[in-house]
């Protein structure tokens, strides 16, 4: 869709609400609800110093439960909702976390059941499993690991997330961080741990 000015057709911006570029700010605004419940840091408050934290590479070892995921959800979506334009890619170990993730996670836990954020996902549904379009302009690519990372090659993202990477093949990490050489991207890993000596 296009709208005429002077006398030159100019692409037409979608009306999409102003969200906060502080990302605690804009959990209150924009994502109230995580996976059905109101969000809350009281249980788990050393969350609030991690999502505050805006360093270029960030690496979580920690137990199950205790809100990875909702992080890795909210990042995803708090840079392609207040950044038009960029390129995000979530990285897991296998099509089954890939799917559960991307199902139960993100597309429902996150995008279905926050109005604010809904509004800016491209289409009539909530994307697809591996790949989300925003009106905005950015792009959310969720893949495996298999090949090496082949499947973000190419992208150019501005951030890569990896989940559960006590499963992941390490050793083409380098891979990883010159698919960003362009864009200068952020680099962030949560996991559980491995067996020892593993990487």
């Amino acid at each position: 869709m296009f709208r005429k000015k002077a006398s030159r057709l100019i692409p037409s911006e979608p009306n999409l609400p102003v969200l906060p570029k502080n990302i605690m700010e804009w959990t209150h605004k924009a994502r109230p609800v995580v996976e059905g419940n109101k969000r809350s840091f009281l249980a788990f408050p050393f969350w609030k110093e991690i999502y505050s934290d805006n360093c270029n590479r960030i690496f979580l070892l920690a137990g199950r439960q205790v809100f990875k995921s909702t992080w890795l959800t909210d990042v995803l979506a708090h840079s392609a909702t207040t950044n038009p334009g960029v390129t995000l890619v979530y990285v897991t170990h296998d099509e089954l976390s890939l799917s559960g993730f991307s199902n139960q996670k993100f597309r429902i836990g996150t995008l279905e059941q926050n109005p604010l954020l809904k509004l800016f996902v491209r289409g009539r549904g909530i994307g697809k499993i591996s790949e989300i379009g925003f009106q905005n302009n950015s792009r959310i690519y969720l893949t495996t690991d298999n090949g090496g990372y082949v499947h973000v090659e190419g992208k150019s993202p501005s951030e890569i997330l990896l989940d559960e990477i006590q499963y992941h093949q390490l050793e083409f990490l380098p891979k990883l961080l010159e698919s960003m050489s362009a864009t200068k991207g952020k680099l962030k890993m949560v996991g559980i741990g491995g067996e020892g000596g593993s990487e």
